[in-house]
């Protein structure tokens, strides 16, 4: 359903709409696969900007569906502006974010931390390591960035915020906007690419579990026709029943 209201959504009003749907498990059965593999069809058909979270996680249900909803909802706050506020050193702003989401659109990946970058670790490396645990297909072929680092003065003065690894791993950008927030209580990064292409990788990985789980319902061959011709060792045998109105007069010929 959630391709066609967002449809209907944007087509007839000026609200910003986003799609975001969550890949199942590939433990999970053949319905689930096809369900999301259709979705993802029905998606490509709106041209809504849209957003993908991951089942696929070590672990049970429980904690899988309470990581990934974590995972959304920082993803949304940062795009509502919860976590940031205004800067006078660089601000993204409401209009870049429209650039961000609905210009540059087709998929948008959001990824979140509060923890601090270690002493000796560059920004590059903290992001690359962060887009590993965000519960999201990897990024490809990234259009634009948006990058908020919230942190104090000196953590802000030896941090590298150009994102040369980043953008040679997946993708130089188009637009780029910084958002840079001094903060002596609080340390938060956050990050926004969007104009990514769809997740051909984790595709596949849906498609080839639903084939396998296919393949194995598949009907056997019946050989019923093999043994319907086995005879009854007793041969044939009387029956035990007569009709009650037709009556046996042949001992009357003895």
């Amino acid at each position: 359903m959630s391709p066609m209201i967002a449809k209907l959504i944007a087509a007839n009003t000026s609200i910003p709409v986003i799609i975001i749907g969550v890949y199942p498990s590939l433990k999970e059965d053949a319905i689930a696969q096809f369900n999301a593999m259709e979705w993802q069809k029905e998606v490509a058909k709106t041209g809504i900007p849209y957003m993908i979270f991951d089942n696929n996680v070590d672990g049970n249900k429980i904690y899988t569906h309470s990581v990934v909803n974590d995972s959304i909802v920082n993803s949304l706050k940062v795009i509502t502006g919860d976590f940031y506020d205004q800067s006078t050193a660089s601000m993204i702003d409401s209009r870049d974010l429209y650039m961000l989401l609905a210009h540059m659109g087709k998929r948008i990946m959001v990824f979140h931390s509060t923890k601090r970058p270690a002493t000796n670790q560059t920004l590059d490396d903290y992001i690359l390591s962060l887009i590993d645990m965000m519960h999201q297909p990897l990024p490809r072929n990234v259009r634009g960035i948006g990058l908020f680092v919230k942190a104090s003065s000196e953590l802000l003065n030896r941090l590298d915020t150009n994102l040369e690894k980043v953008c040679k791993k997946y993708g130089d950008p188009t637009v780029q906007y910084l958002h840079i927030q001094e903060s002596d209580v609080q340390t938060m990064v956050s990050v926004i690419f969007s104009g990514c292409s769809e997740p051909a990788d984790r595709l596949m990985m849906l498609r080839s579990r639903y084939d396998d789980i296919m393949s194995s319902q598949e009907d056997e061959v019946s050989i019923l026709d093999d043994v319907s011709d086995v005879k009854n060792p007793f041969g044939s045998i009387k029956s035990m029943t007569h009709d009650p109105e037709e009556l046996d007069l042949s001992a009357l010929d003895l």
